[in-house]
């Protein structure tokens, strides 16, 4: 038989349930056998391959599109996954993982969180490949994009913890410390200047102690050198200066040469023949640089480069073969134009009545033959008229006598002239 008091109180709860305002959503107040008033959840289960149409919070679905089901909660917006079956991580950490299958992350296009004492300290980017420390902005597409702590960045330690090197990131550029050591042991300054053991750097690269450089590509092409000034700026010069005077020029390997700079040789002046006086260039080749000054020695009535002889012509003959004296002459590049002097001191076999000199700043070559008293017999005069690659060419000029004879006068153009010279680079 049932018992009249059990058939009261079921009454009571049943008129309570229907009578009993809700005091949210899906939780009631209900009276229990004692009679206390109590508030329960009053949720939905539903299983089913599609979610319940007009859920309420805390109603549950057992969604059958997956085997296992997967169990989920409706929190008022969306459906949350609850545990099940194990997919889930534990705070003691999980065994039997898949990892071809099992991740920890989102599957929506939402960023991964990590926090402690609910501030953010690691975020995986929804869209980008990028791990964003301490709350850091993206930036392009770099993996990792770390805010500083201050001045921290970054710390490394050795495999027994101890700090070793760490980074600061100051407000004009990127300090490299040897932790515990000492600072700016590398310093990359804001603007591109780099310092090594400074942290004030003044050029591209600042190096605050010695420099050893182990290898450096050998260029024989380029006429360049490094020289530094007195604050240890290093510079680039030239090897070779430009100026014409220069000795100095690069061998066949690239290196600096001094080669032969001062060369002596001989050539002659060939007699022209003729009636006439006369001009024409000789050009003398054969030198090993390019002359920047030269000069000349000559004696009148030394022909060719051997004789053992007198003049040839007899006794007190009065004639031009009888003429003797001594030339000095020089010629030297200045530049926009050329300097030259040359002179001349003679006398004659015959007799010494009177002396025949010469000199000329228009010329580097004279020889003034003379008689007995000083007189004209013929001129051989020359100028520089160019520098070459590899010698120099003269223009060279006979001039008649201006004593004697139509034949005595000519006797010059017969005359050949022995010239000693030496160049200098």
């Amino acid at each position: 038989m049932i018992n009249p008091s059990y058939l009261v109180k079921s009454f009571l709860i049943s008129c309570v349930l229907i009578s009993v305002s809700f005091s949210y959503a899906q939780k009631i107040s209900v009276i229990d056998n004692k009679g206390t008033f109590r508030t329960v959840n009053n949720n939905q289960v539903t299983t089913a391959s599609v979610a319940p149409a007009n859920p309420l919070v805390d109603d549950v679905w057992f969604d059958t599109n997956t085997s296992p089901n997967i169990a989920k909660i409706w929190d008022g917006t969306q459906w949350l996954t609850i545990s099940n079956n194990g997919n889930f991580w534990a705070l003691s950490g999980n065994s039997g993982t898949d990892d071809s299958t099992n991740f920890l992350g989102t599957t929506d296009g939402q960023a991964l969180i990590l926090k402690s004492n609910n501030i953010e300290k690691l975020r995986i980017h929804a869209t980008k490949s990028q791990v964003l420390i301490n709350q850091a902005p993206t930036f392009n597409n770099h993996p990792l994009v770390i805010k500083a702590n201050g001045v921290d960045v970054l710390a490394f330690q050795d495999n027994t913890g101890t700090p070793k090197w760490h980074w600061n990131l100051l407000s004009d550029g990127l300090n490299f410390v040897e932790s515990n050591i000492a600072d700016f042991r590398l310093y990359l300054e804001n603007g591109g200047d780099v310092g090594i053991n400074t942290d004030n750097p003044s050029e591209r690269l600042d190096v605050n102690g010695k420099l050893r450089v182990r290898d450096i590509q050998t260029n024989s092409a380029d006429q360049e050198i490094l020289t530094t000034t007195s604050t240890g700026v290093v510079e680039k010069k030239l090897l070779i200066a430009t100026e014409t005077d220069n000795q100095l020029d690069l061998g066949a390997n690239g290196g600096i040469y001094l080669g032969p700079t001062v060369y002596n040789g001989s050539f002659i002046i060939s007699a022209p023949g003729g009636n006439f006086s006369t001009t024409f260039n000789q050009t003398i080749n054969g030198l090993p640089f390019l002359p920047s000054q030269i000069t000349f020695v000559a004696h009148a009535n030394i022909e060719s480069s051997n004789i053992d002889n007198d003049s040839g012509v007899g006794n007190n003959n009065t004639g031009i073969n009888n003429s003797f004296g001594t030339m000095n002459g020089f010629v030297r590049n200045d530049g926009s134009s050329n300097t030259q002097q040359v002179i001349y001191i003679g006398g004659h076999g015959n007799s010494i009545n009177d002396i025949s000199r010469y000199a000329s700043n228009s010329n580097c070559i004279g020889v003034r033959y003379g008689n007995q008293n000083g007189d004209d017999l013929g001129k051989i005069t020359a100028y520089l008229s160019s520098f070459n690659t590899n010698g120099f060419t003269l223009s060279v000029s006979y001039t008649l006598g201006t004593v004697g004879n139509t034949p005595t006068r000519r006797e010059v153009l017969s005359e050949s002239l022995l010239i000693l010279y030496t160049a200098y680079k």
